[in-house]
């Protein structure tokens, strides 16, 4: 059994509300570089019932929490805005007060706010924006797209050369997923789907409409995108020292990825440039590249954390970045 559904939510909602956007200011009043601009807390509360020909009939509760907060810098050279968007299932792991002080933390020092320089650079992607930059690879995996025959994927082989760090695994059942359910849409029940091994195409997933064109059993729709941390995962600490310019991108105001072609392109909202153990802030500039290019390029780092879509490191260091900038 999986849990999806936030009964404490419910009795009644607006108490559960109130208590959110309590936690929330509490947060951030210790804090002494940020203040708190502006605070939306949106709790939606599903029901689903289906019933087949045969009157079997099945039903799930479901619940999503969605944060987003604009911070506003208190420091003297100039005020300057965050933004925080969290999406849960589940009150329990909203972790406010953690990304609050990691904002705040992202405050401290000197701020330059320079272009970052162009050229071809190593990036460390946070990992709010994984499962997005992955996305090629669920889309290459799925029955749909061999059915219709572009998938670059063959089921058995290897996805990239010299990638054998990596494993996912789409887990339907991992409690407070967003993506996570007990049946989808066509009735599936919730399943692990053990996708890439070793960097290998281990299974493709299927929903029931492709699952019977490809002759397989139905897995359901895609649940949350679990990378492990393994003997391939580094600190955060070793990638900056190892890598003489790393771009630490932070946030971005857009990312865009082509699930069928790979390639993908970001314009940087906020990060870092680590230069030889030196910190410069960065803000503006331009990041692309194709992810099937790179995936050999590719280094999982820092520890686990939960996204509510994506459970894995916290961050990849990506060689190879084209970035445009000053």
């Amino acid at each position: 059994t999986v849990v999806i559904d936030d009964k404490t939510a419910r009795n009644p909602p607006e108490d559960s509300l109130r208590s959110v956007v309590d936690r929330a200011v509490s947060a951030i009043a210790g804090c002494k570089l940020l203040s708190l601009a502006s605070l939306e807390v949106d709790l939606t509360l599903s029901h689903t019932t289906l019933l087949n020909s045969k009157d079997l009939q099945i039903n799930q509760d479901s619940s999503q929490w969605t944060i987003y907060q604009i911070f506003l810098t208190n420091r003297e050279d100039g005020p300057f805005d965050q933004r925080l968007e969290m999406k849960r299932r589940l009150q329990s792991t909203l972790t406010l007060k953690e990304l609050t002080t990691a904002c705040e933390r992202a405050e401290e020092g000197p701020r330059s706010c320079q272009l970052p320089p162009s050229g071809l650079m190593s990036m460390l992607l946070p990992g709010s924006y994984i499962k997005k930059f992955l996305s090629p690879i669920i889309y290459h995996s799925a029955a749909e797209s061999f059915v219709r025959k572009m998938s670059r994927f063959e089921l058995g082989q290897p996805v990239s050369k010299g990638i054998d760090w990596l494993n996912i695994t789409l887990d339907a059942l991992y409690d407070g997923g967003i993506c996570s359910y007990k049946f989808d849409g066509d009735g599936v029940p919730g399943q692990k789907v053990k996708l890439i091994e070793n960097g290998r195409l281990n299974s493709i997933w299927c929903t029931q409409r492709y699952a019977q064109r490809v002759g397989a059993k139905a897995t359901g729709a895609p649940g949350t995108l679990h990378l492990p941390c393994d003997d391939y995962c580094q600190p955060v600490e070793t990638m900056v020292h190892e890598h003489p310019n790393l771009l630490q991108v932070d946030e971005f105001s857009c990312l865009d990825v082509s699930p069928l072609s790979g390639h993908f392109s970001g314009e940087i909202r906020t990060g870092r440039l680590w230069e030889k153990g030196t910190v410069k802030r960065i803000t503006g500039g331009a990041i692309s590249g194709n992810l099937f290019a790179l995936l050999p390029k590719i280094t999982i780092c820092g520890k686990e954390a939960f996204y509510g879509d994506y459970l894995g490191p916290s961050g990849l260091v990506v060689e190879g970045i084209s970035v445009a900038g000053s």
